[in-house]
């Protein structure tokens, strides 16, 4: 009988989970959940140094995610002492506040492989770095196939769906549906209490965190999907509402150019928000954005990270 080939082991390290409701991790666990499916073992392991660090030895690889960020960089150092491949989901701040770029180049030179998930985050990376291209992967991010589930849809709110924070920028959203006399729902949650406040007293519904079938009835139900934040990548929550055919408004920093028949504002500009939500408004459901997003789910994503480890075990075994 052939001898059955082993399967691949990949420890999986980022921030702990319960630091804050973010994209990446969310983006860690779905990548998780379908690799599983190309019978691939998989570990998350949240500590900055994995203890004990013996157990480094029954991993073929380390996949990091978050690459200019304190904990990025300890990782990755305990995983080069153990002379283990990394590939690394960049999601990459374009500062040195928590690392600085001298030590930024040193880590990058130690990676693998980067994996961005638009050609424009490869861009800011090389605004500071030196990045050898045959290190470049692009790779969208996915979606879950629940979020296509048909429920009922009642069409008659502005809806926002992240963090509460000046970043998102929903004050400027919900004076700019006050003025249009549209109601504005918010979900999320209330990282800066003082910011939830001036939205509400703006004129905003705020409903705190909602997952599941509740998000995805909100989705349903909105007439736009607005995130007009100052900066934004690849956002999964503008994907979700895409999967309802929802017309999207975002802010001109988000990377993510080719959101089919988004309509693009300036971020904390009331007047542009105005114009760009009227003019959504006025679109038939947005079945072009859904119909590119079925091609998106996740299994697709997973099979396209297992090509990158084993391109990466490849070149290790040569």
């Amino acid at each position: 009988m052939p001898q059955q080939k082993n399967k691949l082991k990949v420890v999986y390290q980022n921030r702990p989970k319960n630091s804050w409701l973010g994209g990446d991790y969310i983006q860690l666990e779905k990548t998780v959940e379908a690799i599983k499916e190309f019978d691939i073992e998989t570990e998350i392991n949240e500590q900055p140094i994995y203890l004990p660090a013996e157990n480094y030895k029954k991993f073929d690889l380390v996949h990091l995610w978050n690459f200019s960020m304190k904990w990025t960089k300890v990782q990755m150092g305990v995983a080069r002492m153990w002379a283990k491949p990394i590939v690394c989901s960049m999601i990459y701040h374009e500062s040195d506040m928590f690392v600085p770029y001298n030590i930024q180049q040193i880590m990058l030179d130690s990676t693998d492989a980067c994996i961005f998930l638009t050609p424009s985050e490869v861009d800011r990376v090389k605004r500071h770095l030196k990045i050898d291209d045959k290190k470049i992967h692009i790779i969208p991010n996915g979606v879950d196939k629940f979020w296509f589930n048909k429920v009922p849809r009642s069409k008659d709110y502005v809806l926002t769906v992240g963090r509460v924070e000046p970043h998102k920028g929903q004050l400027e959203v919900a004076k700019a549906c006050k003025q249009l006399k549209l109601k504005y729902v918010m979900v999320g949650e209330d990282t800066d209490k003082e910011y939830l406040q001036k939205c509400i007293e703006a004129g905003a519904e705020w409903v705190g965190k909602k997952t599941g079938y509740e998000l995805l009835k909100l989705y349903a139900g909105c007439s736009v999907f607005i995130l007009a934040s100052r900066a934004e990548v690849m956002p999964l929550v503008v994907m979700e509402a895409g999967c309802q055919a929802k017309n999207i408004v975002v802010a001109e920093h988000c990377e993510w150019k080719d959101i089919p028949n988004a309509e693009w504002c300036k971020y904390g500009v009331v007047s542009s928000i105005k114009k760009a939500i009227l003019k959504s408004l006025a679109k038939d459901d947005n079945i072009e954005l859904r119909d590119k997003l079925k091609k998106m789910t996740w299994d697709k994503v997973a099979k396209q990270i297992k090509k990158v480890y084993e391109s990466v075990i490849m070149d290790k075994t040569k």
